[in-house]
């Protein structure tokens, strides 16, 4: 919990609407939603049909999206790069190099010039390589660490790379 709380304290209303992939039953969409960003400014993808059912009831205003992120970039959602923010629950670091730069360009195809997707970390660096962040013109900074737990936890901004 005190991880998807650092996680919104990233954003603000003037980056909605806002896209958080992997909702789950909803402890980050709490905190985004106490920032002050509208239900109606958030879609929430949820593949588990109990978590996107469940998400319907609690959040009937959030556009729910019932599919796989790897299908991300092919659904319309605000408007091709309206999003100020991405909110990445998936542990990235479990998935192979095709399936992260699948959803990381599914992600980016959403995000406004200078939005930045926020991905939540088992470890201190970044979950996503170096080689696939080069390949695909990002970059990464952690933004927070919770340390002194059995595993310290960090979030990381990823942003699209200035030309």
């Amino acid at each position: 919990m005190l991880l998807a709380y650092l996680m919104a304290r990233q954003v603000s209303p003037a980056d909605a609407p806002i896209i958080e992939i992997g909702s789950g039953k909803g402890a980050l969409t709490e905190y985004v939603l106490r920032r002050g960003i509208a239900p109606e400014q958030l879609a929430l993808v949820e593949n588990a049909p109990e978590y996107a059912a469940f998400l319907r009831a609690q959040y009937p205003a959030a556009q729910i999206v019932p599919i796989d992120a790897l299908g991300l970039g092919a659904v319309p959602l605000f408007g091709k790069g309206q999003a100020g923010a991405v909110f990445c629950n998936l542990r990235l670091g479990g998935l192979s190099g095709w399936q992260m730069t699948v959803i990381l360009n599914g992600a980016f195809e959403h995000l406004r010039e200078g939005g930045a997707l926020y991905q939540a970390s088992d470890w201190l660096r970044c979950p996503v390589p170096r080689p696939i962040l080069e390949r695909l013109n990002l970059r990464s900074q952690r933004v927070c660490t919770l340390l002194g737990i059995a595993v310290p936890r960090s979030v990381h901004r990823i942003v699209r790379c200035q030309a």
